[in-house]
């Protein structure tokens, strides 16, 4: 087996290792890494693996320009070449390419129990966990649960009311500050910019304020996903917002009614096991399933 850079021609090739039925997330922030070489702030290398003329896998590593304390790593390999230690071989690689001796991170699900095996074996350590809860709209439960929650004094509006530029200023900030203490975001201006490429593809009118003296003291965004789900990304403006938790859940109420009522059946709320108003929300929804995913880093 060989390793070498990239190339143009691999291509194709390195697109078909993607399995036709795999993980969304891992096709939109795994797969999606590998290509060419970069320099600068978002500096990239992917070696593949290679057996005379055939691709057997391929591994990314890239700075990330908001979270530089860590690059993200991606690995994947054919299927007919799984455990024949071509991923080892890749992560070995990938280590000695990284310009600093900063950790490789990545995501693996709970269910996915190679990966996480994988994952053991290279000394991945898990530094946060996202339940995934999935709700489903015609749960009896939930509906009972959004009307009580909506009781609120607080008022919840659509997000559709505010200008795009205060949006995306509303998921910097809320971004920012649920990963300062175990991601911190390293770059405001890129922060900045994907900020508003990820609102671009909200769906603003099924999102949701929450409003307190007249500021937005919590928001909901709903973003529809391929497979005709939603995922919605919660929580206050402010970590010590006093009531968050009751001011979150009227927001959330709105947005998860809104769905309902035009028909959709699931929706996944995109948190972590320590976002201090989320994960007491979290804790008393009627929860269809969870699916947990685990952050991991190798060093």
């Amino acid at each position: 087996m060989e390793l070498r850079p990239w190339q143009q021609h691999d291509a194709a090739a390195v697109a078909a290792l993607l399995d036709p039925d795999g993980d969304p997330l891992w096709a939109a922030q795994g797969h999606a890494l590998h290509g060419p070489a970069r320099e600068g702030e978002r500096w990239r290398r992917t070696l593949v693996a290679c057996h005379r003329d055939q691709v057997l896998g391929a591994g990314t590593v890239v700075r990330n320009p908001v979270h530089a304390g860590r690059y993200a790593g991606a690995v994947e390999v054919a299927t007919g070449w799984r455990r024949r230690g071509v991923a080892t071989a890749l992560v070995r690689a990938l280590r000695e390419l990284r310009p600093e001796p900063l950790p490789l991170a990545g995501k693996i699900h709970e269910s996915d129990a190679a990966a996480r095996l994988f994952g053991q074996a290279m000394g991945a350590r898990p530094y946060q966990r996202c339940l995934c809860p999935r709700l489903d709209l015609a749960a009896p439960g939930l509906t009972a649960w959004c009307r009580d929650a909506s009781a609120s004094t607080d008022p919840s509006t659509s997000m559709g009311e505010l200008d795009r530029d205060q949006i995306a200023a509303l998921f910097e900030e809320q971004y920012r500050w649920v990963h300062e203490r175990w991601s911190p975001v390293t770059s405001r201006p890129w922060l900045a910019r994907i900020s508003s490429a990820t609102v671009a593809d909200a769906d603003l009118a099924a999102s949701s304020c929450g409003w307190r003296n007249g500021r937005v003291a919590a928001a909901v965004f709903a973003f529809p996903e391929p497979d005709g789900s939603v995922s919605l990304v919660a929580e206050t403006q402010r970590r010590d917002e006093s009531g968050g938790a009751v001011l979150l859940s009227a927001a959330l109420a709105r947005s998860l009614t809104v769905l309902a009522d035009r028909g959709y059946r699931t929706v996944e709320l995109d948190g972590h096991v320590d976002d201090p108003h989320l994960a007491p929300v979290v804790a008393g929804l009627p929860v269809a399933t969870t699916d947990e995913l685990l952050l991991v880093e190798v060093r």
